[in-house]
């Protein structure tokens, strides 16, 4: 009786050597298959070697590729290679020390990202305090509601009816309570019931803390946060934008006394999540302009 199965050729020892190493790189031919059966494949090569994909694997990089990434390597050759540094914001960095941040960096064009273009372009330009713009949410809290928020407004992604309109979400971009064009500005600040809110809130604020630590209400402030305050009070910020932002959309009145419950709020997790994690100190030191003698919130 016929077999069933039919050897055409021995596997040689480099066959067997390859199927137990697949990362060795051979200039071999990669279809010498041990056996070659009619209904199940014994053949004891790797998957690359029969393909001969393997071929394809690089024993180094290509030189333009060395040569462009890292600008001041100037050798192409792998051993040489490892031992080269790169230059990296006026330091100087082994390859071994490098991270995919610093490639990516090298690569890439330092180019200012499109929204902060269009602050500058309307006047706003906090020079070398950008990079201080876009930590202060992640600085002054964790709540990931109120840093989507910031998030959002610095890049200018914030859906006012101006921004819908502008992508036929919606019919009209005018405000509904004064009808004026409702902007990023108009949204946060210039609509008259949002600033008689502002107005309110900022007079409470002013009258707890000293008188250089005092804040003068502008849009800007208002919209990107005070860089140079106190922490608590670019949260305070954080909060009440957040809170106009929940009352617009439900079309609710703009106040103080309504706003209050949610600086309370705030207080009582901020707390509560100090008193868990030991930092009741830290806590403390924070919210102590808005503290009162016997440890409640005085606002």
């Amino acid at each position: 009786m016929r077999s069933e199965f039919v050897q055409t050729r021995a596997p040689t020892a480099d066959c067997r050597r390859n199927a137990t190493s697949p990362r060795t790189v051979t200039s071999r031919p990669h279809n010498c298959c041990s056996l070659q059966t009619k209904t199940r494949k014994t053949s004891r090569t790797s998957r690359l070697t029969r393909s001969g994909a393997e071929m394809q694997i690089p024993i180094r990089p290509p030189p333009g590729a060395l040569s462009h990434s890292f600008p001041t390597c100037k050798c192409i050759d792998v051993v040489r290679y490892l031992f080269a540094a790169i230059n990296y914001k006026g330091k100087t960095l082994s390859l071994c020390q490098v991270t995919c941040h610093h490639l990516y960096q090298l690569a890439l064009p330092l180019n200012k990202p499109t929204a902060q273009l269009r602050w500058e372009e309307e006047g706003v330009d906090f020079g070398e305090r950008w990079v201080c713009i876009y930590r202060l949410p992640y600085e002054v809290t964790t709540s990931t509601r109120l840093q989507t928020l910031q998030y959002r407004i610095v890049h200018r992604y914030f859906p006012t009816r101006r921004f819908l309109y502008s992508r036929k979400v919606i019919d009209d971009p005018f405000c509904d309570d004064c009808g004026l064009v409702d902007s990023l500005y108009h949204y946060f600040f210039e609509c008259h019931e949002v600033h008689s809110f502002w107005n309110d809130l900022i007079v409470k604020v002013n009258v707890k803390l000293p008188r250089q630590r005092q804040i003068k209400l502008t849009r800007v402030g208002v919209l990107l946060g005070f860089p140079r305050k106190l922490p608590v009070v670019n949260l305070l910020m954080l909060v009440a934008k957040q809170f106009l932002a929940s009352q617009k959309y439900r079309q609710g009145a703009v106040t103080y006394e309504i706003f209050y419950p949610n600086i309370v709020k705030m207080f009582s997790i901020e707390k509560e999540i100090a008193r868990k994690n030991g930092k009741t100190d830290k806590f403390m030191k924070k919210w102590k302009p808005f503290i009162s003698a016997d440890g409640m919130l005085d606002l």
